[in-house]
């Protein structure tokens, strides 16, 4: 089964205002006496707080994507918003098992304009 990709139709890249986390995955011993001792175990994933404006064809999109594509657990590509690399990235659900935030911004403004508008945010991980 090919590895699904981020949709075209939504924005290709978050909002300015993003935060990113890494590291790696150590050991820690306390030691009877002494400082304690770290071992490294291996690379921890990279994560990102992302937020997306989006407008309600996008939300439907988006929402389409996570529960008919990825079911909520399959890895996607993404372009990695600060290098700018396509990486193999899941959405890191919180502890209630929530993979999204929609919030409401601002409805249809009349004139013929009856678009809609929702800040997404979510949590990423990069896995490559």
């Amino acid at each position: 089964m090919a590895t699904p990709t981020w949709p075209a139709g939504l924005p290709q890249s978050p909002n300015k205002d993003f935060t990113e986390t890494g590291g790696v995955l150590l050991g820690r011993t306390t030691m009877d006496r002494g400082p304690a001792k770290q071992r490294r175990l291996g690379m921890r994933p990279r994560t990102a707080q992302v937020q997306f404006l989006m407008d309600d064809t996008q939300v439907e999109i988006l929402e389409t994507f996570i529960n008919h594509v990825l079911y909520g657990t399959r890895r996607f590509e993404f372009k990695h918003p600060r290098t700018g690399i396509i990486e193999l990235t899941r959405i890191v659900p919180s502890g209630d098992g929530q993979l999204y935030q929609i919030s409401y911004l601002g409805g249809p403004t009349g004139g013929g304009n009856n678009v809609s508008y929702y800040n997404i945010q979510m949590q990423l991980e990069f896995l490559t």
